[in-house]
C-alpha cells in the first residue's frame, strides 16, 4: 500500500483491539489485492439521542488505480 492506513474513532474512545482487528483485516486486504493504494476507516457511535449499546458505524475508503471504492 503507497499510503499508510488511516484509523478515526468519531465520538467514541479509541479501543485498542479494534484498531487491532481492522489492521489484521485491512493485511488480508492487501495480501489479496496488491495494487490497493490506501485505505481510511472510519468508527463512528450514533447520534447520542439514538445510541444504544455496541452499535456503530464503518465507513472504509479503499483507493485503487483509477477509483475510489466506499462503504
Amino acid at each position: 500500500m503507497r499510503r499508510p492506513l488511516q484509523i478515526t474513532f468519531q465520538d467514541i474512545p479509541v479501543e485498542p483491539r479494534a484498531r487491532e482487528l481492522i489492521e489484521e483485516k485491512v493485511a488480508k486486504l492487501e495480501m489479496m489485492s496488491p495494487d490497493l493504494q490506501g485505505i481510511r476507516v472510519v468508527v463512528s457511535a450514533p447520534h447520542q439521542r439514538y445510541r444504544t449499546r455496541n452499535h456503530f458505524s464503518v465507513r472504509v475508503e479503499m483507493t485503487v488505480p483509477g477509483r475510489e471504492l466506499i462503504r
